[in-house]
């Protein structure tokens, strides 16, 4: 690791205090001030576990944490054998502060959960009301692609969960409302992992879900809309925070 990197957070050490409640937190926000101010840049290896604690006056678990928070975001990516360097392309959602503060609420699981069907629900009403036969097309066709992976595929987690993105992406798109679709996608961010996991453990929920949405839209029926959002977070929701 550079000597500048270590000189760095020896400064920080002097300069920052850390909640015990807030360690990861604050350890992310010192290295996401650091990179927003060009004190590190891509690529730059960070300093080990033994010297973040020794520099910041923290524990092991804590500094891991903070680690595995930012790794999740994509600011930090993983080398074994070597070490945790910043990454080399870092996503712009990862420096949203929406995203940061969602990260670090207590009760994450029920709070996102909650949110999620609201937002589900909300842009599938302005769906009912402003799809047309061809959107309802492309819907049909992307979920067809979804079905044809979860049948097929073997350990698809990944691609179904980007399958599933697009249908929602294309639901955002036809709702047509540019602020459902920022806090949309930020919320969507949140949940990559557990997305992935059902996906893996459940492979044809999705399609069946989706299906159930699309009829709902096709009949303008927003009881079926509502019933179809609460099956589609029951497997996935499991998995949220490691549960499964």
């Amino acid at each position: 690791m550079g000597s500048n990197s270590i000189g760095i957070f020896e400064n920080a050490s002097q300069s920052v205090s850390l909640k015990k409640e807030s360690v990861p937190n604050s350890i992310m926000n010192l290295i996401t001030d650091y990179l927003l101010s060009k004190k590190l840049k891509p690529g730059d290896q960070l300093p080990t576990e033994q010297e973040l604690m020794s520099m910041l006056g923290v524990g092991r678990n804590s500094v891991r944490e903070g680690i595995k928070m930012l790794t999740t975001l994509g600011v930090v990516e993983i080398r074994k054998g070597i070490g945790s360097f910043v990454s080399s392309s870092i996503p712009s959602s990862a420096m949203n502060p929406l995203v940061l503060s969602l990260l670090f609420e207590q009760g994450l699981s029920l709070n996102l959960v909650e949110l999620r069907v609201l937002i589900d629900n909300g842009v599938g009403e302005l769906v009912i009301e402003k799809a047309s036969d061809a959107d309802i097309a492309a819907l049909e066709s992307i979920n067809e692609q979804i079905q044809n992976v979860a049948t097929t595929h073997v350990n698809a987690g990944k691609e179904l969960k980007e399958l599933d993105l697009q249908f929602h992406s294309k639901m955002f798109e036809i709702a047509d409302n540019p602020l459902i679709t920022k806090v949309g996608f930020t919320i969507y961010k949140l949940f990559n992992v557990a997305m992935e996991n059902s996906m893996v453990a459940s492979p044809v929920t999705a399609y069946r879900n989706h299906l159930m949405i699309i009829n709902s839209i096709k009949q303008k029926d927003r009881l079926l809309l509502r019933d179809s959002v609460k099956n589609s977070l029951v497997v996935w929701s499991q998995f949220i925070n490691g549960q499964k």
